[in-house]
C-alpha cells in the first residue's frame, strides 16, 4: 500500500474515476505489478486501488505499444 501511495506522489496525484487494473501499465498475475513503478517491489500490486496520474489506456486495439512488448517479454522468461 505504501508503494502505491508513493506512486501517487511521483505521478502528481490520482485519478479517482479510474482503477489501476484498467491501466495498460498494470501487469496482472500471481504477483501483479506496475510496469512503470521506478523501485523494486516484491509484493503484489493492488489493481483495485485508484489509478495514478500515469494512467494510460490504448484506445486503438490494433496499435502495438512499448508496454505490450514489455508485458510479452515478462511471459517468456
Amino acid at each position: 500500500m505504501i508503494n502505491q501511495s508513493e506512486m501517487y506522489r511521483i505521478s502528481g496525484g490520482c485519478m479517482f474515476d479510474r482503477k489501476c487494473k484498467d491501466c495498460e501499465n498494470f501487469h496482472p498475475g500471481k504477483k501483479s505489478s506496475c510496469l512503470i513503478y521506478p523501485k523494486k517491489f516484491y509484493g503484489s500490486w493492488n489493481g483495485e486501488r485508484m489509478a495514478c496520474k500515469f494512467f494510460y489506456k490504448n484506445k486503438d486495439e490494433l496499435q502495438f505499444t512499448v508496454m505490450d512488448y514489455l508485458k510479452g517479454s515478462d511471459e517468456d522468461g
